[in-house]
């Protein structure tokens, strides 16, 4: 099937740099990034690609969201800054400095 498009001078001098680094003629690339775009487009129809989530994955995420807002509300409750092992000022100081350390270690990181 043959077909004309108007694409204007700046896309075609882009198609043909892409053309001529990759050593094929203008059409040929210019089919090829035609094809790329249709993949794009239709991977982004599909959920972004990603299947459904795992029921347990659901459930363990829920149950750690939930714990950590308990925590939040019970620390804030019983703090004692003058026992505090991360030296925080106060509860949600705390809560901040266990934060940044599991995403510390989850990145690889040494705690001590």
């Amino acid at each position: 099937m043959e077909i004309t498009l108007d694409i204007g001078k700046n896309t075609a001098s882009e198609i043909n740099t892409i053309a001529q680094k990759d050593g094929v003629e203008f059409d040929i690339a210019a089919l090829k990034l035609l094809d790329l775009g249709i993949r794009v487009h239709l991977a982004s129809l599909e959920k972004n690609g990603e299947k459904d989530s795992d029921p347990l994955l659901v459930e363990l995420l829920n149950h750690a969201i939930k714990n950590s807002y308990l925590q939040k509300e019970i620390l804030g409750h019983v703090f004692d800054k003058e026992r505090s092992l991360f030296k925080a000022y106060d509860a949600l100081a705390a809560f901040q400095v266990s934060e940044n350390m599991a995403h510390a270690f989850l990145h690889g990181k040494e705690l001590f």
